[in-house]
């Protein structure tokens, strides 16, 4: 799984993948949200983080770059089940 931020999108306004995953994300000087350790979450944190995201600036692919969000809701909310709690 790949993370990064759509820099133009991110306003940084709720900061919801960082209260969220901030093990994850952090914010930079210009108060937009970067990727500090793609690693420090469980993948569905990191979901929940990127689903979180008003702006839809936080994106998650595959590693081979198929999209997983923003993408299909349904299919998120399905990989969110079958991942369970954290």
């Amino acid at each position: 799984m790949r993370i990064r931020i759509e820099r133009p999108l991110c306003t940084a306004e709720m900061k919801n993948c960082v209260l969220i995953a901030p093990e994850v994300f952090e914010l930079d000087a210009e108060g937009k949200a970067v990727v500090k350790d793609p690693n420090g979450a469980s993948e569905g944190r990191i979901l929940r983080a990127a689903l979180a995201c008003q702006q839809r600036a936080v994106i998650v692919t595959e590693d081979d770059g198929s999209p997983i969000w923003p993408g299909d809701f349904r299919a998120l909310l399905q990989r969110l089940d079958r991942l369970g709690r954290d």
